[in-house]
């Protein structure tokens, strides 16, 4: 399976809606309600509890699952 094919099974909405997952060294998560910036990237051990405000700034967010594929794929 390539990288790009593994993030996007790993990032399928059923795997990551409204909840943080580690996949190849990133963090990442959703949160639905954040309008326009769904799709985020957050430093380790962070709890959905603190993402889930408003007022959170993680390391990057994006409002597609795409818009987050091209930034790793520019950071791998």
């Amino acid at each position: 399976m390539s990288i790009r094919q593994s993030f996007f099974e790993a990032t399928k909405l059923r795997n990551i809606w409204n909840k943080i997952i580690k996949w190849n060294g990133y963090t990442l998560a959703t949160v639905q309600w954040h309008e326009n910036r769904e799709w985020k990237v957050l430093p380790n051990g962070t709890d959905f509890a603190t993402i889930k405000e408003d007022e959170y700034k993680p390391i990057a967010e994006f409002h597609t699952q795409n818009e987050l594929w091209q930034y790793i794929k520019a950071t791998i």
